[in-house]
């Protein structure tokens, strides 16, 4: 059994169906107040592929009650597209849109992020294998992330131009930074 699906039923079933219709008894169930029921789930702000789910699992309920079960006579979830949904189509991605990630993954720039004691951050890399501070401060973490990983192009030598004091040419080929002013 996929616990995961139960799961999803019953939510459905306690959040959207049964504020609607759990105290209307299975045989006084009405085309028009499922359709009255799913006006109101939609008008409540939930989304319109949530609502459709919530309409297929009482409509599958219905369904088993009058065909297998023979409780009621007939199945009153009758809105034509009420259980569709209708996501837009997700993007393509280009084969250069897939490559560039991919050859990313086990490569990173040669230097990292420190946090000073008054909460500003400053980049660091390596060079003859000792690790050096570059003067420049950023005033938060993503700062600091973005300004590391802009100076890093894979494969080509990039340059970090920091305030006043030079700049830094880094090569992740050489796995080093070449030198700084």
């Amino acid at each position: 059994m996929n616990h995961g699906s139960a799961h999803c039923g019953c939510l459905l079933l306690a959040k959207h169906i049964d504020p609607y219709l759990g105290s209307v008894p299975i045989g006084k169930v009405s085309t028009p107040l499922v359709r009255e029921s799913r006006s109101g789930l939609l008008a409540s702000g939930v989304p319109p592929s949530v609502a459709a789910k919530a309409y297929r699992l009482l409509r599958a309920v219905m369904m088993t009650a009058a065909d297998e079960d023979r409780i009621i006579p007939r199945n009153p979830c009758r809105i034509r597209g009420a259980g569709s949904e209708h996501a837009p189509e997700r993007p393509v991605l280009t084969v250069a849109q897939v490559f560039s990630p991919a050859e990313l993954v086990g490569r990173r720039p040669i230097g990292n992020v420190r946090r000073l004691p008054d909460g500003s951050y400053r980049l660091r890399y390596q060079l003859a294998g000792q690790m050096k501070a570059l003067p420049e401060v950023y005033p938060s973490k993503s700062d600091a992330d973005g300004a590391l990983w802009a100076s890093w192009n894979p494969g080509t030598p990039t340059t970090v131009t920091t305030r006043g004091t030079g700049h830094l040419s880094c090569s992740p080929l050489s796995a080093a930074c070449d030198g700084a002013k």
